[in-house]
């Protein structure tokens, strides 16, 4: 998976512009995708917790 950098950009009709740090085989260097699709993506990096965060003291 290729990671994105930090340059994106909001662009007419809501659509979300970002420049790959390196480009694809096939020469692509930016993609423009839907808010929704790039939030996925977003979602995707982030791991999961590993244990339980909270406790319940009383």
């Amino acid at each position: 998976m290729q990671v994105l950098s930090p340059m994106k950009d909001p662009l007419q009709g809501g659509n979300v512009f970002y420049a790959l740090k390196t480009p694809y085989r096939d020469s692509t260097t930016h993609v423009i995708v839907e808010p929704e699709d790039f939030i996925a993506r977003l979602a995707a990096l982030v791991p999961k917790p590993r244990g339980v965060f909270a406790s319940c003291e009383r």
